[in-house]
């Protein structure tokens, strides 16, 4: 099994990272994603997955 190394440059802090993530989750929870593959779209509703009708 490979060791995770640090990086050795941090252009963004922890906190930094945080926000970006909270971001993100904020703007797929309000957008989602759109997967076009219709075997995509089953595989995600048989899992549980909120999935609403496609839109093209």
């Amino acid at each position: 099994m490979t060791e995770r190394r640090e990086p050795r440059l941090r252009f963004l802090s922890e906190a930094d990272c945080e926000g970006l993530h909270e971001a993100t989750l904020q703007l797929l929870a309000r957008l989602g994603v759109r997967f076009l593959p219709e075997a995509a779209v089953s595989v995600f509703r048989e899992a549980g997955f909120e999935v609403a009708d496609s839109v093209l």
